[in-house]
């Protein structure tokens, strides 16, 4: 399962990439990179759009990035 500030966001059903894995990927960029970029890597780690877009909101909540 993973929680975001104290909130059940995602349960696993078998094994899945993380949050920690797209953060990863994404620190190999200087900025946030275009939705297309990330929409590609999402599919790299196998995560829906849905969850993509999910992590997209956190990763800006938490690193700060206003743009996308």
């Amino acid at each position: 399962r993973e929680y975001f500030l104290d909130e059940m966001r995602r349960k696993y059903v078998g094994w899945r990439n993380s949050f920690i894995e797209f953060c990863r990927e994404m620190e190999k960029f200087n900025q946030l990179p275009r939705r297309e970029k990330i929409f590609e890597i999402a599919r790299h780690l196998r995560l829906s759009r849905k969850v993509a877009k999910l992590y997209v909101w956190y990763y800006r909540k938490f690193f700060n990035q206003r743009e996308f």
